[in-house]
């Protein structure tokens, strides 16, 4: 996989350790440092206070899960943290690129033939009577009950 066709995929597709220690990077940077990187994924500032200040799990991967959901790229995330001087943070995406190994090649046969399922046993009647369980089992229209709910009034 080349480095170009690397950038161009989705941030959503890096590792998750790799967004781990990203997100533990960046939640330790200094308010105005992480607000500039912050309101560079998220234009919106009134939607940039809430992911802030929703807590858990922690600022940066509140704002990343909002970016990510809207298809940012891996190749957009290095520019701005490049842009932004914050290269801790950019060689650890760096990190995170998959690397190069060979295909495995492909099975012979890919059709493995399963065993013939066995046939379910056949669901025995359910009782209408269920303090009587011999009592027949057919449903009678006769043999229907009205239930009263009592609730507690407030």
């Amino acid at each position: 996989m080349s480095e170009r066709s690397w950038t161009a995929e989705y941030a959503y597709k890096l590792p998750a350790a790799t967004m781990c220690e990203f997100c533990s990077v960046m939640d330790s940077l200094g308010g105005g440092d992480w607000n500039r990187f912050a309101s560079s994924l998220v234009s919106d500032m009134t939607e940039l206070r809430l992911l802030e200040s929703r807590g858990k799990p922690g600022r940066t991967q509140n704002v990343m899960w909002y970016w990510m959901n809207r298809n940012g790229t891996v190749g957009d995330l290095l520019h701005i943290l490049t842009s932004l001087n914050l290269g801790r943070a950019r060689d650890i995406i760096l990190s995170g690129r998959p690397s190069i190994c060979p295909l495995l090649p492909p099975r012979a046969d890919p059709y493995i033939p399963r065993p013939p399922a066995e046939p379910l046993p056949e669901p025995s009647p359910v009782p209408i009577n269920w303090s009587d369980p011999g009592k027949s089992q057919r449903w009678k229209a006769s043999e229907q009950a009205t239930v009263t709910v009592n609730t507690p009034c407030e």
